[in-house]
């Protein structure tokens, strides 16, 4: 038994366009993904050309605000990435991820009074910074 009893009868063909938009989006979604990884493929090897082309170079330092799902077309693992952006940069330059341990507003955080163990706390601002975190050298 569904719910849909309870939604007034003006509201339901605006559920039904919803709905259809909803999927229509997915659609376009998994169509995008797949033009890109067939048509833009790159590798480690291309996204460290990519990184010294944009002026990266040994000695800088990069803050990378970065979404590892959005890469679309990269066909290495998300170590290769990380590594490709830590050659980048060098021993002699700095590669900064945020590593936020909260999600939401930093206010709501702080008025928990949470004690911050940067070793342990785990990063909520996606895979490659949690990753990136517990790597050795990272601090």
């Amino acid at each position: 038994m569904t719910l849909t009893h309870l939604i007034p009868a003006p509201v339901k063909p605006g559920l039904r366009l919803l709905r259809r938009e909803v999927l229509r989006n997915r659609w376009l979604t998994r169509m995008r993904r797949r033009w890109v990884n067939t048509f833009y493929r790159f590798g480690p090897s291309d996204f460290k050309a990519l990184l010294q082309r944009l002026g990266i170079a040994p000695g800088d330092v990069v803050i990378v605000h970065s979404s590892f799902d959005r890469f679309g077309g990269f066909e290495g693992s998300l170590g290769d990435a990380i590594q490709a952006l830590q050659d980048a940069v060098g021993r002699e330059g700095a590669l900064l991820m945020p590593t936020l341990p909260f999600l939401g507003p930093a206010v709501d955080y702080a008025r928990r009074q949470v004690v911050l163990d940067v070793k342990r706390t785990p990063s909520h601002m996606g895979i490659m910074t949690e990753i990136f975190r517990g790597l050795p050298g990272v601090s």
